[in-house]
């Protein structure tokens, strides 16, 4: 009511929920009901318990939520996933918890975007002059230079197929290099055809 965030204290409650055995939303629902009880009927109670011992659980509750081995678990899945992980704990012991989740947040959004950045796009040669270009994710204007640089690397004389089959959406930038390369491709000498564009999402932006 006065404006406070206990942001602070939301993840420490879950971790203490699901060490109690919470399972399902109505744990989760309760325990705020028992927040709420404590907090009106018996806080002359709760003032009596030494601050010292309020403390030791909190360290208790936070040790498990940052144990070795989620730093361990964390360093088996690879860098993309640790690199946030390690920037978001350092971003928050040097600055404060606000700004080390903006920090992480921002970090894991980068990771994100260069994933899909990689992994959206796929040039194989099928043969001495046949390539085939497989969209294997949905199409945003962030996989725009790499389809340009992708489809500027084709020898002249060469044969080109685009795979739709796994792509549920193109963006209109994206779509535009395509149609373009298309237009320009016979300069070069080069065959383009397209399979497995059937998908009534891009069937309505070609």
């Amino acid at each position: 009511m006065l404006g406070g965030l206990p942001v602070t204290a939301v993840i420490v409650r879950s971790s203490a929920n699901i060490s109690a055995g919470g399972r399902t939303k109505a744990a989760a629902f309760l325990h705020g009901v028992f927040l709420l009880v404590a907090a009106l009927l018996l806080a002359p109670f709760l003032n009596r318990i030494p601050l010292a011992a309020l403390a030791s659980v909190l360290m208790m509750v936070g040790f498990k939520l940052a144990h070795p081995k989620v730093f361990r678990h964390m360093y088996s899945l690879g860098k993309t996933q640790v690199l946030p992980f390690v920037i978001t704990i350092v971003a928050i012991l040097s600055t404060d918890l606000l700004i080390g989740v903006a920090v992480g947040l921002v970090t894991g959004l980068f990771f994100v975007l260069r994933a899909n950045y990689h992994s959206a796009l796929e040039l194989r040669q099928d043969g001495t002059h046949q390539y085939l270009l497989r969209f294997k994710r949905e199409l945003t204007f962030v996989n725009k230079a790499r389809l340009a640089r992708l489809l500027d690397s084709l020898p002249q004389g060469s044969t080109l197929i685009l795979d739709g089959a796994l792509v549920t959406f193109i963006d209109h930038d994206v779509l535009e290099v395509i149609r373009n390369f298309e237009e320009s491709a016979p300069l070069r000498q080069i065959q383009v055809s397209e399979r497995n564009f059937d998908n009534p999402v891009l069937r309505a932006q070609t």
